[in-house]
């Protein structure tokens, strides 16, 4: 240890910190290593050089990843690094490794890619589990003060937000955020682990209903303008209730995505030509069906919406992307901001029913949620 400068004794020991914590509570190496999210060869190779040199060697200098899934737009809504959708991103060879352990499952799969670039879309299975799902549904219905139970609760939200819940902070939800499982996802899709999540919002969305004939009904946009010269960026929703067709769920317009330009072309041609409200409610969608815990994961230049729910539950849901991290402190210190503050960010403030801040103390981030928020770096 006297080897070692403050600063790089500090650095090595942030990086056994993950593993040391989880061995100490006796977990296997490889179960250690799974809830850490460390690399299986990663963490055998630091546990021999601690083993040899006690720390001195695990002070190596960082490395900084150049590629180009880092260099990314200043609004995380709204950005995708400059990487191409339309043909998602290959895993890099360092993610590919790590994947290939049996000990992590692998969620993206060759036929998804294929989807995404065909149709827009890709839907993944059973990604987050049981157990954040019934309390974020819960939070969330609580939140407009329904009761899942009790269908005369089910209309109490701002009618005008048609479903949209203005809820950010709830520990639920960051669980869900911070989940593992959604992380991998994403760090599939973009081929690389370093990445930011963003602060959005939740759905609540009754059945129709004669006495609320405004709410519920199906619609389709855009949520930026697919003209723009921009690369697209992906958006994705977590299913927090089984949604079966006409339940209310996610609907879209793969044709219109097959065929862009030649769409805009015909019908956006005009300078008052408004993206989101397109004039595309009439047109035959694909609605997607899924269970709670499913991830649908669908391209910005995907006309999209939500299907007139005719079932007899709620739609909950909440939505949650993460995008290649950049390196802008400015973004990092908002994100940082609003998360203590337990505020929502500046660009979804002043919605109807929304808590400014919301209550309570901020939400408890593990080791990965504070670096998905720029507060600990990758």
């Amino acid at each position: 240890m006297d080897r070692l400068g403050e600063e790089l004794r500090k650095l090595a020991l942030d990086r056994l910190r993950p593993l040391h914590r989880r061995l100490k509570q006796d977990h296997a190496v490889q179960g250690a290593v799974a809830a850490a999210l460390i690399p299986i060869r990663t963490a055998q190779r630091g546990l021999a050089r601690y083993r040899q040199s006690r720390l001195t060697n695990l002070a190596r200098k960082e490395v900084t990843d150049t590629g180009p899934h880092c260099d990314v737009s200043v609004e995380n809504k709204d950005a995708s690094g400059g990487i191409d959708l339309w043909d998602p991103p290959i895993p890099n060879a360092r993610f590919s490794r790590q994947r290939r352990d049996p000990q992590v499952r692998q969620r993206i799969h060759d036929h998804d890619r294929q989807q995404f670039h065909a149709d827009g879309y890709m839907v993944i299975r059973n990604v987050v589990p049981p157990s954040l799902i019934g309390n974020a549904a819960r939070e969330i219905a609580a939140f407009v003060g329904a009761d899942l139970a009790d269908s005369t609760t089910w209309y109490r939200g701002p009618l005008e937000l048609d479903g949209i819940i203005p809820m950010h902070h709830a520990q639920s939800v960051w669980d869900i955020r911070q989940s593992p499982n959604l992380y991998q996802v994403f760090s599939e899709f973009f081929g690389t682990p370093r990445l930011m999540v963003d602060i959005n919002r939740c759905i609540f969305r009754p059945p129709v209903h004669r006495r609320f004939p405004k709410i519920s009904h199906g619609s389709i946009h855009w949520d930026t303008d697919p003209r723009g010269p921009r690369p697209a960026s992906v958006q994705a929703v977590v299913l927090l209730s089984d949604v079966g067709r006409n339940g209310g769920g996610f609907q879209c317009l793969p044709d219109v995505y097959q065929n862009l330009d030649a769409w805009l072309k015909r019908y956006a041609r005009r300078d008052d030509f408004d993206f989101f409200y397109p004039g595309l409610n009439h047109w035959k969608t694909t609605q997607v069906e899924g269970k709670a815990g499913d991830v649908i994961l669908w391209s910005t230049k995907l006309p999209h919406g939500s299907a007139t729910n005719l079932s007899n539950r709620p739609r909950v849901a909440a939505f949650v992307s993460m995008q290649p991290c950049g390196d802008n402190a400015q973004l990092r210190e908002s994100m940082k901001n609003w998360w203590l503050t337990k505020r929502a960010p500046d660009y979804w403030r002043g919605l109807p029913g929304q808590l400014d801040p919301e209550p309570g103390a901020p939400a408890v981030l593990s080791d990965l949620g504070l670096k998905l928020i720029g507060v600990s770096s990758w």
